[in-house]
């Protein structure tokens, strides 16, 4: 499938290691179909996106004691913020997503699942789908399965909400609550996630597009073509 990414960096080839943890779903490559959500958002640092990472990276220079250097001001703090978000290199990409078996949210409309209780034909009763339970008891993080573990499926949008709204404290005590989710998803199969009407979850107008995609795997990503914003 055809979609577009937005970036202020030149690189060659997507890499995790250089992707936000506190982004929507977490680290991983975001993706719009709309060309024009991409533009509004990346080409300066009056894009919604450009503009919540710069006042995200001057609350952490404000809280943070540079012994090296004098404290700066709050415009400064602005100024050093925006040079660094905004980059040398706005440009638009046109990317091809190869996902074979991407799990579909929605705020209102179908939702894929996510199976947590298996029936076992033998034992005709139902038992905790091993690798999910496994995963989450190993992780030390059985409160997340109590909270979960629902007879049968439960729809991936209700599994964030729960997953990364009702846990979202354990990111004071390291946790990746949003890696907690996508780890579920890719051991229930899904390689990626499509988002239907984004704009029900961000309260934008419908400009933002009509879906977003989300993956994070590298080689799933194939860049097709570069437009200098």
């Amino acid at each position: 499938m055809l979609a577009y990414h937005a970036t202020t960096r030149q690189f060659a080839k997507f890499d995790i290691n250089k992707t936000f943890k506190d982004s929507f779903f977490g680290s991983g490559f975001y993706f719009s179909d709309s060309m024009n959500d991409c533009i509004t958002n990346y080409r300066d640092e009056k894009g919604p996106d450009n503009k919540s990472k710069i006042f995200e990276l001057v609350d952490q220079m404000q809280d943070c004691a540079f012994d090296d250097e004098e404290e700066l001001t709050e415009e400064e703090c602005i100024q050093r913020a925006t040079k660094i978000v905004i980059g040398d290199a706005p440009q638009l990409l046109v990317c091809e997503l190869l996902m074979d078996n991407p799990a579909i949210m929605s705020r209102y409309g179908k939702n894929s699942y996510v199976e947590l209780w298996q029936y076992d034909d033998d034992d005709e009763e139902c038992a905790p789908t091993s690798k999910i339970y496994d995963y989450l008891i190993d992780a030390g993080l059985e409160e997340i399965w109590e909270s979960i573990a629902i007879d049968g499926e439960m729809p991936i949008t209700q599994l964030f909400n729960i997953i990364c709204g009702g846990f979202y404290h354990l990111k004071d005590e390291g946790i990746d609550i949003y890696g907690v989710f996508i780890d579920i998803l890719s051991i229930a199969g899904y390689d990626g996630i499509i988002m239907d009407k984004p704009y029900e979850f961000f309260g934008r107008m419908p400009d933002c597009g009509e879906k977003h995609y989300f993956l994070i795997d590298p080689d799933r990503v194939k860049i097709l073509e570069r437009i200098a914003l």
